[in-house]
C-alpha cells in the first residue's frame, strides 16, 4: 500500500511539473545504531532506519512556491497494535504553499509547515537528539497545520513570524484536534554579525486532552564567530487547568566547535547540557541531559548542507532524585542526502 501511495505521488508531481514552473526533488536518509544502558545492563542494541525523507519543491512563479515532504521510518508496532506488520511507517511532514509579495520581504504560508517556536523550526539535529522544546513535549512536533505570515527584518537584522495552527502537531487529526487554535509569535534579531537574540511565545486554550491552558515562552541567544557556534535557550510556561496550571521551566546550552583549522578535516565537536523541571512546585522531579559527540563530513552539498556525514554521540539522562540511576545511550548515525537538477523554467 505504501509503495502504491508513494509511486502515485511521484507520478503526480512529475506530471504537475510539466505544466510550467521549476521543480526539484530532494532526499535524505538516517541510518542509526543505538545502544542504551542502565545500571551496567544493555537495554537496547539495534540498527534501524530512523528517517528517509522524500521532498518535492515546485516554484510556480517568482512569488509562488509549494512543497511536499514524506517521511518513512522503521516502525516497532506489531500486528496486535494495528501497526504496519512490515516494520515501516509513513508520515506527511510538509504540505504547504508559500505566497510572496503580500508582505515586504516576507510571505504568507498555508498548510502543513514548521512550528515557529524557539529552536524547533531550525534545529538541524547535529547532536541527533531533539531540541529542548520538542524533547520535553512543550511543542508537539516540528510541524503543524495552519497559516503563518513572516519574513526578514530589513537590512538583514533578523526574522519574524506569526502563526495560527492546530496546536497538536502533524501526527493528530480529527477529534484529536483542540477546539481552539494555538497562536505563535517568533522573533530573531541580529544587531551585529555573529550575534543573535530572540524569543517565541505560544498560547492555546480549551484542550481536548490533558489541559485547558497552554502558555509557553522562550528566549534564546547565539554567538557564532569563526569555528565557534554557541546556542543558549531558556524555556518556561504553564499547562493544565485554568485555575491551577502546572508551571514548567528549563534551559539548554549547546556549544559547537569546528576543528577544520586544527585537523584540516571537516569535523566538528559539540556538547549539550539540559536542565528541565516539569513541575516547579514538586521537589526532586527535575531532569538533566548531558551530551557530547562529533560529526564528520565526508562531503557537503550546496550552501554547506551535509551530503554524507557520520554522527557520533553519547547521551546521559539523569533524574534529580538522589537515588536515581542514570540512563546512558550511544548513537552512531550515517546520514546522507541528495538532490536532482532543477527541471523546468520560470
Amino acid at each position: 500500500m505504501n509503495k502504491i501511495f508513494i509511486g502515485s505521488i511521484v507520478n503526480m508531481l512529475i506530471v504537475i511539473s510539466a505544466f510550467g514552473g521549476q521543480t526539484q526533488f530532494y532526499g535524505e536518509n538516517w541510518f542509526r545504531y543505538t545502544q542504551k544502558m542502565k545500571e551496567g545492563e544493555t537495554q537496547e542494541s539495534e540498527f534501524n532506519v530512523k528517517r528517509i525523507y522524500f521532498r518535492w519543491k515546485h516554484i510556480h512563479t517568482d512569488k509562488l512556491e509549494s512543497r511536499i515532504s514524506l517521511e518513512m521510518f522503521s516502525s516497532d508496532k506489531s500486528k496486535d497494535e494495528k501497526g504496519d506488520p512490515h516494520g515501516a511507517g509513513l508520515k506527511i511532514k510538509d504540505g504547504y504553499v508559500k505566497f510572496k509579495g503580500f508582505i515586504p520581504e516576507g510571505d504568507v504560508t498555508v498548510g502543513l509547515q514548521k512550528n515557529y517556536f524557539g529552536r524547533v523550526y531550525d534545529w538541524e539535529y547535529w547532536p541527533i537528539e531533539k531540541c529542548i522544546g520538542e524533547r520535553y513535549k512543550v511543542i508537539p512536533g516540528s510541524r503543524d497545520y495552519g497559516v503563518s505570515i513572516g519574513g526578514y527584518i530589513p537590512q538583514g537584522y533578523g526574522t519574524w513570524r506569526l502563526a495560527a495552527v492546530n496546536g497538536e502537531g502533524y501526527k493528530k487529526v480529527g477529534d484529536l484536534i483542540n477546539t481552539e487554535l494555538a497562536y505563535m509569535a517568533d522573533l530573531r534579531f541580529i544587531p551585529i554579525p555573529g550575534f543573535t537574540i530572540g524569543g517565541s511565545y505560544v498560547q492555546e486554550n480549551s484542550g481536548v486532552d490533558e489541559y485547558q491552558k497552554k502558555q509557553y515562552y522562550t528566549g534564546l541567544a547565539r554567538i557564532a564567530k569563526g569555528p565557534v557556534d554557541i546556542w543558549m535557550q531558556y524555556l518556561g510556561g504553564q499547562k493544565g487547568d485554568f485555575d491551577n496550571p502546572t508551571t514548567q521551566m528549563g534551559y539548554m546550552i549547546f556549544p559547537k566547535f569546528h576543528l577544520g583549522t586544527i585537523l584540516n578535516k571537516d569535523v566538528e565537536i559539540f556538547a549539550r547540557y539540559d536542565c528541565w523541571d516539569p513541575d516547579t512546585d514538586e521537589e526532586d522531579d527535575g531532569k538533566f541531559l548531558y551530551l557530547g559527540g562529533f560529526n564528520y563530513y565526508f562531503s557537503r552539498r550546496e550552501k554547506g548542507k551535509p551530503d554524507v556525514m557520520l554522527q557520533t554521540v553519547f547521551v546521559r539522562e539523569q533524574s534529580e532524585a538522589s537515588d536515581s540511576e542514570p540512563t546512558d545511550k550511544i548513537m552512531l548515525q550515517l546520514r546522507w542526502g541528495w538532490s536532482t537538477p532543477k527541471f523546468g523554467e520560470l
